[in-house]
Order: C-alpha cells, then structure tokens, then sequence
C-alpha cells in the first residue's frame, strides 16, 4: 500500500470521526475529546459547532440544598465545560475560529457554587466571540429565582439571530452602549426579571420607541420587574413582526399595532389586567384571547381573514370594534372567525 492510498484512508477515517462527532451531544463529544486527541483535533476543526450545555437532573430543592452528592454533580458538570471553553481559548490566535451555531446553557442548580455568574459569563463571551447565531439560556436556581443578570456585550451582538432566555435578569445600563441586535429575528423570554421598565423599553424597542425593526416573532411569558410579580403595561408597535405571544404577565394595558402580524396570543387570569388594544392588525390569521377579568377588548383596523379564533373574556367585558360598542360574538362574525 503505497503513501497515497494510506493518507487517503486517514483522511477518510478522519473524516468518519468528524461526523460522528458532529452527530454527538456536546457532553459525550467533550467526553471523547478527553480520550483521543484524533478525536479532538477532529471535533475542533469543525468550521461550525452547536453546543449544548445541559445539566441534568432535578431542579434545586431547598430540603437538597446541602447534598453532598448533588453539589458534586454540579461541580462536574461545571468543571467539565469550564475545561472546554478554556481549552478552546487557546484557537484565538488562529486565524479562522470555529463558528458556533447553536449555543444551549441550562443550569437546573445555578447558584450552587460560588462565583458561579463568572463561569456563565466567560462561557457567553466563548459563544459571542465565535458569532453565535442562536442563543438558548435557562438558569434556574433555588426557589425558582431569576439569579443571573445577562452582560451587556450580549446586547451588542451582531450575529444573534434567535435569544431564548429563562430563569435570567436583565439591566440595562442607559448610561452604556446602546442596544444593538440588529440579526435578532426571534425572542423569547420566560421568567425574565428587567431591572425597571427601562430595562424592557432598552431591550426589544428602538430609539423611537418601536418595536427593534428585525423582530418578526416575539414570546413574553411569566417576566416581572425585579422586586415585584408586576409588570408593565406592554406597548408594541411594528411593521415586521409576525407573531407575537403575551402569557401570564401581570400587567394593566396591553397594546399591539403590527400591520404584519399573523398570530396574536394573550392570556391572563391576572385581576389586573384591563384593557387590551389592537389596531391595525390586518393580516392577523390566528388569535387567542383568553383573559378572564379583562374589561375593555379594542379592535381596529383588524384582520377580516381570521381562520382559526378564540375570545374568552367576560360577559362583561367592553367590546370596540372601530370605535364602536359590539359583544363578542359581532367582534367574532366580522373577523369572518369561528367561536371556540
């Protein structure tokens, strides 16, 4: 067998292992990258990775708080990442990094350990320095508290297509750079705590207090204000956004003007909440509207194609279409829906 058949086969054997690897969760590919080093010269000259930082196991109770066994399991599974990051760190004088896709951190006992905000942070940097596209965060610690405050180089990321957090707190610093996400298409926010509605304002809205002009899929669910259960009275105006999903969030008002929107969810059985708007909503095919102590629903300018509909609000319950007072059922009927 001659030197040219020989190297044909270790580029092949080379390249069965890149695959494998490419097809492994990030946990076992790390694992085997300690075993062989073909292995992870291989892994790591993939141009682009997604990477999954998942800690399994239950969430923190506060009668397991002290465990010896589960503090180990933690301590692990932050030593083990922690050893991928720095290791990696070393490809910063090459001249080509290696992308990263996909970028997954969930903690189901964050704050275990000290000083652990500084492991989460250089593990961002890591992902944001390597022009992560989507960025998947769930941090969830004892009590179920939203512990983690975000860095703010997370909020001047140029790559970010999709941010799902959870479990997080965000503080805006209005004396900082501004935000600039201008790749964010989808965001999802669940158990996010904002330090002030400034913080919210900061986050999703322009400089002329529209929703951030690349948007086009918004989820907020379960987020407060830091300090307190309520939030705010949520404001989006838009002329990208598609979808976009309110729930579980203890606000007064809220009001969307999207003339692209095609899915619209609210729902609330919060006693505050009391008046909803939506104006100029024409291309709306899917709404959902279940607020059980809502008490004015206003509608103009709206979608007369709506296939799939459902409004549960009170009997009571104002009902304005174009100004004028109508019940549910004509709201329903002009929209050209069906009642569920």
């Amino acid at each position: 067998m001659d030197s040219k058949e020989t190297n044909e086969e270790r580029q092949l054997k080379y390249d069965i292992i890149r695959e494998i690897l490419r097809l492994l969760p990030t946990k076992s590919s790390v694992l085997m990258s300690f075993l062989s080093k073909q292995w992870q010269s291989a892994w790591f000259a993939l141009p682009a990775i997604h990477l999954d930082f998942d800690e399994e196991g239950e969430p923190l109770h506060d009668n397991n708080d002290d465990d010896n066994h589960v503090v180990r399991q933690h301590a692990k599974f932050i030593n083990m990442f922690s050893w991928f990051v720095g290791f990696r760190e070393k490809d910063k004088q090459q001249q080509q990094q290696q992308l990263v896709e996909k970028f997954r951190i969930r903690m189901v006992r964050y704050s275990l350990l000290e000083d652990e905000a500084t492991v989460v942070d250089k593990w961002l940097t890591f992902g944001l320095e390597r022009s992560v596209k989507e960025l998947d965060i769930s941090l969830l610690g004892g009590g179920g508290k939203a512990g983690y405050t975000l860095p703010q180089t997370l909020f001047t990321s140029k790559s970010l297509t999709t941010l799902k957090l959870e479990h997080v707190t965000v503080n805006i610093d209005r004396h900082g750079n501004p935000v600039s996400l201008p790749s964010l298409k989808t965001v999802t926010l669940k158990t996010v705590c904002f330090n002030g509605y400034s913080s919210f304002r900061g986050f999703i809205l322009s400089s002329d207090g529209d929703l951030s002009p690349s948007i086009e899929n918004l989820s907020i669910v379960s987020c407060s204000e830091v300090g307190t259960d309520m939030f705010w009275n949520i404001s989006i105006y838009s002329s990208t956004l598609k979808s976009l999903e309110v729930i579980d969030c203890n606000c007064r008002t809220i009001s969307a003007s999207a003339g692209d929107l095609e899915s619209i969810t609210i729902v609330s059985d919060y006693a505050d909440f009391k008046l909803l708007n939506l104006y100029g909503c024409s291309k709306v095919n899917y709404m959902d509207i279940r607020a059980r102590h809502l008490g004015t629903f206003n509608v103009a300018e709206f979608s007369q194609s709506v296939k799939e509909a459902t409004l549960d609000v009170p009997n009571r319950c104002t009902c304005l279409y174009d100004c004028k007072l109508h019940d549910q059922r004509y709201i329903l009927s002009r929209i050209s829906a069906k009642l569920v």
